[in-house]
């Protein structure tokens, strides 16, 4: 009975480590895992099978970490134990030996990962039967060895297949067509097919077969996502379909592929479905699964998930959970246990983060990023101001509890306020169901116009009433805020040491701004007003309805349309809303969202003011204007180590790319209304007018700033654009790419200078004499 005591707590420490593992702390599950085997030396002795097993443990945990030479050293110690107290034969034995080839194979050691694999199979086969699950894991390891191995071998190349083949129909029988490990032997089968034999038809064959498996998983599943080997197989997909000359079904899977593994999913997911209603030569895409995908990569909004919090945002756990006791915070308790902190995934300006004390009270802190702050700008003193004085009136937001300026807490000034449990949409509320998102988004429009009623004089929001430092001026909004953004953006070039750029149609926008500006009003605004900055709850008969406003970091006095337009602005962008993260509106009559012009009429009744709108083209561009400063100053944040958001830590040039083209068509809206039409943004003039051509422009811009596992994918996208006789349409793409890079990271930027030679051989092999001209 104390074996099996022992034994339990083994047991116990090993659920603990995967719990750990799971939640994406790693260090902290190997360190229960060295306990563990600890625990079992001492208690059983170093030889013993369940001390040998534990270390097998050990080190597929350190293999995973990619610490391989550590891996290795625990591999071996079971390997060599197992081997010697049950036998080479024995089938943990085995199995041991599967598990050392595989970190040998990763550390490059391939000839000797071979010998095991195949040692382990063949062994395995004999003691389990060949279609047991580990003789079948053994046959394919093998196999991608001998695969990695067999150039100009055409009898190691058949035995690849041949243990592939067998690998991927013993997984099927056994475990199911829609198993990972028999997707896994699929796809590799897939590829040997197209790499090595050039047998494309077949290929293809398997391929669809395994990308429709994956498309019943994801009709099946309401959180997962493509993952890593889905793309993979898109991309070998399009290869087998080059190679049967299918060109432009070709281009478009190679495309997605690449989009997908940048992680661009939602822009994928948009301008997938664009392209397949515009007819942009998809040809027959079969079991292409982005289509069941599109649904649960367009239709999760932020929600209220949280991640462990990031070296660079971290700060002093036991200061703050002294200040907030001193504060007499609930729940708080002077020699309990350490609040559980975690952050939360949305929220690229002031990092949000989400506490929970021992006894189970939850509250939302949000404070200032770190590092050198704009003047004016992440004012969390603001925000909890006027949060706290609505909330007073009755209007929809969370508790607010305690403000802190003191930096010595944490680092930055924050706030803490309660935690409000809800739904958080998406902006085009694609999450929600389709008859539940024409009320949820009049629901969102009644609550900005009650907001808009707020007299700010009451709510002590102006200096002469309260007495206060001023929250805001009555009148000259537009004008303030314009000049401000103004210098904000060039605040921001100069703060990022020249790795964010001016954007370029600025100034032309800012001329026609002022020379058209509207009549003045005055009211408190929200400043960010859209659906991923309310929470909702469920009425009595299921319909979504606001139950909390957040993220009020912009709220100001200033002109109610402001307001309206921020959350009309899906309506303009197309699948540009995708890049820049705000999502896109595409009413037809089966999305249930209401037109923009519902909208308009829904909120004039609510706000008792006069439809329609007069100017409405102003506060359009105005907002696309606002929103292209804003991931400006996320540009800049992340250029300087300090964003807030993982996506954005990595995409500096990208979001660079895409403030220049929300500037441009914030430019392009008013000259369309007060002027003639400007030039305009190559890549937000393509995805406007041929969202089929905007995969391509995207991929060549993104692959120029992106470390991109699969590379050749997007060569192979401009040469099947050339084969396919589109030589004018390739030499516009190579020379928007080489323009573009050229404009935001200057002539000796490697990836420039790549893309200018790229170009340059096309007009060689097109017997044409020209270089990129400078754009003006």
């Amino acid at each position: 009975s104390g074996h099996a005591h022992d034994s339990a707590l083994t047991g116990s420490f090993q659920r603990l480590a995967w719990h750990l593992e799971e939640k994406g702390r790693g260090e902290e599950a190997l360190s229960v895992h060295q306990k563990a085997l600890d625990f079992t030396v001492k208690r059983f002795g170093p030889e013993h099978r369940e001390v040998l097993q534990v270390a097998t443990t050990l080190g597929g945990s350190l293999r995973a970490a990619g610490r391989l030479d550590e891996a290795e050293s625990y591999y071996q110690r079971a390997y060599r134990g197992l081997s010697s107290l049950l036998g080479k034969g024995h089938r943990d034995a085995l199995t041991s030996a599967n598990n050392l080839g595989l970190v040998l194979e990763a550390q490059g050691r391939h000839k000797e990962a071979q010998q095991l694999y195949r040692r382990a199979f063949n062994g395995l086969s004999k003691a389990l039967g060949p279609e047991a699950p580990a003789a079948l894991a053994a046959a394919f390891n093998l196999a991608t060895t001998l695969a990695a191995s067999s150039a100009g071998s055409s009898s190691t190349r058949a035995e690849a297949e041949n243990l592939f083949r067998m690998a991927a129909d013993g997984r099927k029988r056994t475990l199911g067509s829609s198993s990972s490990v028999t997707l896994e032997a699929q796809d590799a089968l897939a590829a040997h097919l197209v790499a090595t034999h050039g047998r494309a038809q077949e290929a293809e064959l398997v391929q669809r077969e395994a990308l429709a498996a994956r498309d019943g998983l994801a009709a099946g599943s309401s959180h997962r996502r493509p993952d890593r080997s889905m793309l993979l197989a898109l991309s070998t997909l399009g290869q087998a379909l080059r190679l049967q000359k299918k060109l432009q079904e070709s281009v478009c899977h190679s495309a997605l592929a690449v989009l997908l593994l940048i992680d661009a999913t939602v822009v994928a997911a948009t301008l997938f479905t664009s392209a397949k209603r515009m007819s942009f030569g998809l040809g027959s895409l079969g079991s292409l699964p982005l289509a069941a995908y599109r649904e649960k990569a367009l239709m999760s909004g932020p929600g209220q998930s949280t991640v462990e919090v990031a070296e660079g945002l971290r700060f002093d756990e036991a200061s703050l959970q002294r200040f907030l006791l001193a504060a007499g915070l609930p729940g708080v308790a002077a020699d309990g246990p350490k609040l559980s902190i975690k952050k939360f995934g949305y929220g690229q300006s002031n990092p949000t983060y989400f506490l929970e004390t021992a006894a189970g009270h939850k509250y939302v802190l949000r404070k200032q990023p770190p590092g050198k702050i704009i003047k004016g700008a992440h004012a969390v003193d603001r925000e909890f101001k006027v949060i706290k004085a609505v909330g007073e009136a009755g209007f929809e937001v969370p508790e607010m509890h305690v403000f802190c300026d003191d930096a010595g807490v944490i680092g930055t000034p924050f706030y803490v306020m309660a935690f409000v449990k809800g739904e958080i949409p998406d902006n085009a509320l694609l999450h929600l169901a389709k008859e539940h998102r024409r009320p949820a988004m009049k629901s969102i429009v009644q609550t900005l116009a009650k907001l808009h009623s707020y007299d700010p004089c009451r709510l002590g929001l102006l200096q002469d009433c309260a007495g206060k430092k001023p929250f805001g001026r009555l009148g000259g909004f537009y004008e303030r805020q314009i000049s401000t953004l103004a210098r904000t953006s060039e605040a921001q070039v100069s703060g990022s040491e020249g790795k964010v750029p001016s954007m370029r149609h600025m100034q032309d926008l800012l001329a026609l701004f002022k020379a058209n500006m509207p009549e003045d009003r005055s009211c408190v605004i929200h400043g960010d007003w859209k659906p991923d900055n309310v929470i909702l709850t469920r009425d009595s008969s299921g319909a979504p309805e606001v139950l909390a406003v957040l993220d009020w970091e912009l709220s100001t006095i200033g002109h109610p349309m402001s307001d309206l337009a921020n959350l009309c602005l899906p309506y303009h962008l197309g699948p540009l809303g995708a890049i820049v993260g705000i999502g896109s509106i595409d009413v037809d009559p089966d999305s249930g969202m209401p037109t923009e012009d519902e909208v308009h009429r829904t909120y004039c009744e609510a706000a008792g003011v006069k439809y329609p709108i007069s100017g409405w083209s102003f506060f359009v561009s105005f907002s696309c204007f606002r929103l292209s400063v804003i991931i400006q100053g996320v540009a800049m944040r992340a250029s300087r180590g300090q964003a807030s958001s993982a996506a954005a830590a990595g995409n500096v040039v990208g979001m660079v790319m895409s403030a220049d083209a929300l500037c441009d068509l914030a430019c392009d809206i008013m000259r369309k209304s007060f002027g003639p039409s400007t030039t305009g943004s190559r890549l937000c003039r393509s995805i406007s007018i041929d969202p089929g051509l905007a995969i391509f422009g995207i991929l060549l811009f993104r692959d120029s700033w992106t470390s991109c596992a699969a590379p050749g994918s997007v060569v192979k996208t401009r040469s099947v654009l050339h084969e396919a006789g589109e030589s004018q349409e390739a030499g516009r793409l190579y020379k928007m790419a080489a323009l573009g890079l050229q404009r935001t990271l200057g002539l000796e930027y490697p990836n420039t200078r790549g893309a200018r030679q790229n170009y340059e051989s096309f007009l060689k092999e097109a017997h044409l004499a020209s270089e990129p001209e400078n754009e003006s």
